[in-house]
């Protein structure tokens, strides 16, 4: 013997009713749970929007800050009118007890203490140390980690993923060796 079910129109559509917010439920689920990242990129881009001394822009897909140089630690290490400390990206200059290090310092000094700099980020936006990873530009554009290089006050440093300008600070370091210039020429 068969028994046969009798659905009325109106608890077929209750039915796809409720299959329809189930399924939104689960998507909206999905969305929140297997995406968080979402949110740490925008906390991300609000932590970098810190006085009104600091302007962040989009400009060749990278977030660049304006910042004012409050102090210069050592050849490849400075503060900015934030608090934050900034290290920068792909070089390496030389430590308190080695060769050239007062000379590394002073040369960047020279470059952007007191003075404003536009910083850009790469991919890992601060390291072990709390500090901001940064490319550091001059007011009239001169990329400070590559021109660091050039003249021999510090030498190339890859640390992945931050490689954005390896080729660049690889060519400025190609250029040092041709002219044997202070770390070039050791």
């Amino acid at each position: 013997m068969k028994r046969t079910i009798t659905i009325n129109r109106w608890e077929f559509d209750l039915i796809n009713l409720a299959m329809a917010l189930i399924a939104l439920i689960i998507v909206f689920s999905l969305i929140f749970f297997l995406i968080p990242s979402l949110k740490d990129n925008i906390k991300d881009i609000n932590a970098e929007k810190t006085s009104d001394n600091t302007s962040v822009s989009q400009n060749s897909n990278a977030i660049q800050q304006e910042a004012l140089i409050i102090q210069v630690i050592d050849g490849d290490t400075f503060q900015i009118n934030t608090g934050d400390y900034v290290r920068l990206i792909g070089i390496n200059a030389p430590e308190r007890t080695e060769r050239y290090y007062d000379d590394s310092k002073l040369f960047l000094e020279s470059l952007i203490n007191n003075k404003s700099v536009l910083l850009e980020g790469d991919l890992d936006n601060r390291d072990n140390y709390g500090r901001l990873l940064k490319y550091a530009y001059s007011s009239d554009g001169l990329m400070i980690n590559s021109e660091l290089v050039r003249r021999g006050y510090a030498v190339p440093m890859e640390i992945s993923p931050n490689l954005k300008y390896r080729e660049k600070i690889s060519n400025a370091y190609q250029q040092c060796i041709n002219e044997k210039l202070r770390l070039c020429n050791i």
